[in-house]
């Protein structure tokens, strides 16, 4: 065996006569650098330790196949093209194989860098690596090696291997790189999971094959993290992540998979999936793959699920957020989520399907940003109470009795079939009710009209109705509505509606003598507007009763009731009756008619406000300065007897068939007395524009009473017959006794206070009109 030193006998050992043969040993007597090579084309060399080397660099060419190393040189071997068998020594070597054929190498002892180089996601050879002693290090360029076989011996030594499913692997306790793809059992071979390149990957896990248990929790640390991908294997996987933020794909199967401490993303598959966050701030993404089952804990910190999917078939604690554009699932699920938010520039609606049975959810502290709500609750199995958001919400009710709340926004909100309550705290918001889809009753927070068309029975102030001034609005049909205790306007629109106004100073416009007015004794001075004939009904304390001025000059009536009101006309014909009550009655235009009960009744009518009438169902004074035409009594006074006093103006009064007293005051009056003993007074200033006529005067049944603080001149008690003188006969002429004269060819009564005398003239102050079918002497008149 020859003994070739290098450099002392060759630079280069090639194949040739004086060339290394098999068994032959190179001695290196001093040391190469990587850029020095030894250079061999022999099929078997063995390269030994000569002097204290330190490293050489061998690059085997053409047939040189086999070479063996002893000492404990550290030499580094460039492998043949056609596949090399190489055995290490004692030394640190690197060994690189370049074949695309199967290569066997063994590292011996040292801690050996064995590295294959293939193009990367291309197939290897059936290698045989062996890292012998010392602590190894398999660096396998291209993706897989089919057939090979790793065995890192003694020491912990480290695979740098992309692809791992095809090739046997043992004793090798580190895998290096970004990411791999291999089987559960391979993995399971490691002790620890690194990425020399990056000292903060996350590295990639791909699963072939059949599931199992996989526990990163020691095997990744040092700042790196796992992403799991498990949707190649053939059954479900349980995994344990790393203390990192590390990402989980699952498998199609059923997957039991726990984070660790850090934040984790866990993404599903199809199969019934446990999963548990642990601590950090998790994410669980649930998408059209997953197969809409499982199990997830959120754990501990703040952990968000992100579904557009239909979520009933989880079961979810600890999970805070909910990040969605649209999902469905049951009340409860939705009530387990702290937060529900989707963030995007362009769509800002969250779409939620409730499913399930009904129940109780409020969103207005659930709903994030600047996100809208659309809340479709009507495929329920029982009614629901639900509140929105802070922002505009679109509510749908079920088929029950549902409570929607739309939040503080302008929401639209539709409870359909069932007897639906529906909250509303902003004038925007929209109530949809179809006609006969139960008993509906709006409250409201804030004043609110209902909208044209939906059918509502019930519109009332707040849970609480307290004090604040709000105004509530009902429609075309017809609605009970109730306001505060405080100052309230309350319309009904169309429909007969009824309305409680409740304390406060109120005011209730109606528009159907239908509409009913409830207002409790104390409960403030209240107002009912009216734009067509109204009555109040009995027992409710309402102090002014009046016509819109929208109604103008319309022909519409006005009735009171048992308290006293104030009743104000339009400019129209209008019939106002006060009822009981002392009541102030204005006609304001137009001809009315005043129908008053009571002495304290106060009409008020402005000259030249129209031919009006009042009505009296009792005795009745007119006040000073109402220009009223007419007074008369009631058809329904009968026989009874009353006193009617007209005022200044002209007057035209009228009493009934009882025993009536009339005193048309000042004024040319017009006095009919119906039938019965009425009795005409006279008890003003006499003078040419105070003449009173007297349209039926009975001799038999009536009386004509003077005052005597007028008609100074007369005795107390009946007219003395020397005192009467008609003048009517023919030759009639006063004398000195004669005080009061009468013509019965015209009808004039007169007043002479001094008969024939010169000092006083006679003042005409009464016209019998029907003068020429009755008589009338002195026993007809009296002084009092």
């Amino acid at each position: 065996m020859a003994v070739l030193r290098v450099p002392q006998d060759y630079e280069t050992i090639q194949e040739a006569t004086d060339a290394a043969k098999p068994g032959d040993t190179i001695v290196a007597d001093t040391t190469y650098s990587t850029q020095e090579y030894v250079t061999t084309e022999t099929d078997d060399l063995t390269v030994g330790a000569g002097k204290a080397a330190q490293q050489i660099t061998l690059n085997l060419q053409g047939d040189a196949t086999r070479l063996t190393l002893v000492g404990d040189a550290p030499i580094r071997v460039y492998g043949s093209e056609k596949g090399s068998v190489i055995q290490g020594n004692a030394g640190d070597n690197v060994i690189e194989a370049r074949s695309s054929d199967a290569d066997t190498i063994d590292g011996g002892d040292g801690n050996d860098v064995v590295v294959t180089d293939n193009p990367f996601f291309e197939s290897g050879g059936a290698d045989r690596l062996s890292g012998g002693k010392g602590d190894d290090t398999f660096k396998m360029g291209g993706y897989t090696y089919t057939g090979a076989v790793i065995d890192g011996g003694d020491g912990i030594d480290t695979l740098q291997l992309g692809g791992l499913t095809d090739t046997t692997i043992k004793n090798v306790e580190i895998l290096d790189g970004y990411g791999h793809r291999g089987t559960v059992e391979q993995y399971r071979s490691f002790s620890k999971f690194i990425d020399s390149d990056d000292a903060s990957s996350k590295i990639n896990i791909f699963i072939d094959g059949a599931g199992g248990t996989l526990d990163f929790s020691k095997s990744v640390t040092d700042g790196f993290s796992v992403a799991m991908h498990a949707e190649s294997t053939t059954s479900g996987v349980t995994i344990t992540g790393s203390n990192n933020n590390d990402y989980f794909l699952g498998s199609q199967y059923d997957d039991k998979i726990e984070g660790g401490k850090g934040s984790d993303i866990f993404t599903t598959s199809e199969g019934i999936d446990l999963l548990n966050g642990n601590a950090g701030d998790d994410i669980f993404v649930l998408d059209a793959s997953s197969s809409g089952r499982g199990r997830i804990d959120g754990g501990t910190g703040t952990d968000t699920v992100e579904s557009n999917i239909d979520l009933q078939g989880y079961t979810f604690n600890n999970i805070e957020v909910l990040k969605t554009l649209g999902t469905s699932g049951t009340i409860g699920q939705f009530n387990s989520f702290q937060t529900i938010y989707f963030k995007n520039d362009l769509i800002k609606n969250i779409y939620l399907s409730l499913r399930g049975d009904g129940g109780v959810i409020d969103f207005q502290s659930k709903i994030g940003g600047d996100n809208t709500l659309t809340v479709d609750a009507r495929v329920l199995t029982s009614g629901a109470a639900i509140t929105g958001s802070s922002a505009a919400d679109t509510i749908f009710g079920s088929a029950y009795d549902d409570r929607l709340d739309g939040g503080k926004g302008a929401d639209q909100l539709s409870g359909g079939l069932g007897n639906d309550v529906y909250i509303v705290d902003n004038g925007g918001d929209f109530v949809f009710e179809n006609v006969s889809q139960g008993t509906d009753t709006v409250v409201a927070r804030v004043s609110y009209a209902l909208q044209a068309g939906q059918e509502i029975e019930h519109l009332r102030s707040g849970d609480d109705f307290g004090t604040a001034a709000i105004n509530l609005t009902g429609n075309e049909f017809a609605q009970t509505i109730r306001g505060t205790f405080g100052d309230n306007v309350l319309d009904g629109k169309g429909g007969a509606d009824t309305l409680y106004g409740y304390g406060g100073n109120d005011t209730y416009l109606v528009d159907d003598a239908g509409d009913q007015v409830f207002e409790s004794r104390g409960g403030g001075s209240d107002t009912v507007l009216s734009s067509t004939s109204y009555t109040l009904q009995a027992g409710q304390e309402i102090e002014t009763l009046q016509l819109l001025a929208s109604t103008k000059n319309a022909a519409l009536n006005l009735t009171g009731n048992d308290f006293a009101q104030t009743l104000i006309g339009n400019n129209g014909v209008n019939v106002l009756d006060g009822q009981g009550g002392a009541d102030t009655l204005i006609g304001r235009g137009g001809n009315d008619t005043y129908i008053v009960d009571s002495k304290a009744d106060r009409v008020v009518e402005a000259a030249g406000g129209g031919r009006d009438t009042v009505v009296a169902t009792t005795s009745y004074q007119l006040g000073t300065g109402q220009a009223i035409e007419t007074l008369q009594l009631a058809k329904s006074t009968g026989t009874a007897g009353y006193v009617l006093v007209g005022n200044a103006l002209d007057n035209t009064i009228i009493g009934n068939a009882g025993d009536n007293r009339l005193d048309g005051r000042l004024g040319n009056d017009l006095l009919k007395g119906g039938a019965g003993a009425d009795t005409f007074v006279f008890a003003t200033t006499l003078g040419p524009d105070n003449i009173d006529r007297i349209a039926d005067f009975s001799h038999t049944d009536d009386a004509i009473r003077l005052a005597k603080s007028v008609f100074s001149a007369l005795a107390p008690g009946h007219l003395a017959e020397g005192a009467f003188k008609d003048l009517g006969v023919a030759g009639a002429t006063v004398d000195a006794d004669d005080r009061i004269l009468y013509d019965h060819s015209t009808g004039d009564l007169s007043y002479d206070a001094d008969g024939s005398g010169t000092a006083f003239a006679a003042i005409r102050f009464a016209v019998v009109d029907n003068h020429a079918r009755t008589p009338l002497d002195h026993t007809d008149i009296l002084i009092a």
